[in-house]
């Protein structure tokens, strides 16, 4: 769970914008207890802190001197750090010191926006189905659904796109299931690689011009009911 997603982005619209302190009292006092005492096993992670290694400006009413002491504040009280996981803003913060050069941590979600020219076949045509299921169930005048894809068979491998009410989907984790991961919580079993090897099969090749990829462009003509 990242508390909140760029917390010093004050836009042109109301914002979330967090200070340090009110961050370390919120996982100090508030979500890490709470998780604590209902067993919820959910990691808490600080978020995509954006901004350089130094700073000085305010805005929003917070004012920042050092984004250093913006998480020093938070990490070096005991009470709120014991709830954290993840480790990339200290490796970020020990190879600032160490090297002396500027570092930012991101986390995996990030790379993998930035990587669709390495999308497999299968995740492209179910991406593009799945969009124009989409819109066959507006057409049809289905709302409060969302898309999903429904796993039929693995040999041949085979899914089926269903509408699901939102209600249905919001909040709700999907688990890989326990058995298909090892004993040591440190590999994967056959079952697993069943199931992901037809999500990478089949490679795409990405159309470019003059050095840039061409990306589609949808046809906003209006359509006459």
């Amino acid at each position: 769970l990242h508390l909140q997603n760029e917390p010093f982005a004050d836009q042109k619209f109301p914002s979330c914008c967090w200070s340090s302190e009110q961050f370390r009292v919120f996982i100090r006092d508030y979500i890490g207890p709470r998780f604590e005492r209902d067993g919820v096993d959910t990691e808490i992670w600080l978020g995509t802190l954006n901004g350089p290694t130094e700073m000085d400006f305010g805005f929003g009413g917070i004012r920042l001197d050092s984004y250093d002491r913006y998480l020093d504040n938070i990490l070096f009280d005991e009470e709120a750090r014991k709830y954290l996981a993840g480790v990339g803003k200290y490796l970020e913060r020990l190879i600032a010191d160490r090297i002396g050069c500027k570092v930012r941590s991101i986390e995996l979600s990030v790379l993998q926006r930035a990587a669709s020219h390495l999308q497999s076949g299968t995740d492209l045509a179910e991406a593009i189905r799945t969009g124009e299921t989409a819109v066959q169930f507006l057409i049809a005048g289905k709302t409060r659904v969302m898309v999903a894809l429904r796993r039929i068979s693995n040999e041949p491998y085979r899914i089926g796109y269903e509408a699901v009410p939102l209600e249905a989907v919001a909040n709700v984790e999907h688990k890989i299931p326990r058995e298909w991961i090892n004993e040591a919580g440190n590999g994967v079993r056959e079952e697993l690689v069943r199931y992901l090897a037809p999500l990478i099969q089949g490679e795409t090749a990405v159309p470019m011009k003059d050095g840039v990829p061409v990306h589609f462009a949808f046809d906003k003509t209006p359509i006459e009911g």
